[in-house]
């Protein structure tokens, strides 16, 4: 996906007058100012808190029940995230930008289907 002129001239003003922040102080600030989507950040939060349950040996469905508790919310809404969702990821984005690295699961099945999103 390309970048829209008014993406990346928020990408340049960025850079130029917050260079030295770290990346924390720099998400933060952004939530701040409200360029970024609070409903994907949510979706964000709860997809990577079910993978890294999953991942440390708990059930999908378990996970998602452990999600919903954890973040006050319902479970129809975790499967909302996890299911509707599909394409929202930190992994989704892995390789489409110069800084950025390769998936860090160590698992090829799950590096396998987020090449298939």
């Amino acid at each position: 996906m390309e970048l829209t002129i008014y993406e990346k001239n928020l990408v340049k003003n960025v850079v130029d007058r917050y260079a030295g922040m770290s990346a924390g102080e720099l998400t933060e600030m952004l939530i701040r100012i409200g360029v970024v989507d609070t409903t994907l950040c949510k979706v964000l939060t709860v997809r990577a808190y079910v993978d890294e349950t999953v991942a440390r040996g708990s059930g999908k469905v378990d996970a998602m029940f452990a999600a919903a508790e954890k973040f006050c919310c319902s479970y129809e809404y975790v499967r909302k995230c996890m299911y509707y969702y599909k394409g929202v990821g930190f992994d989704a984005v892995a390789g489409r930008f110069p800084h950025s690295s390769t998936p860090r699961s160590g698992n090829a099945k799950n590096e396998k289907t987020n090449e298939n999103r």
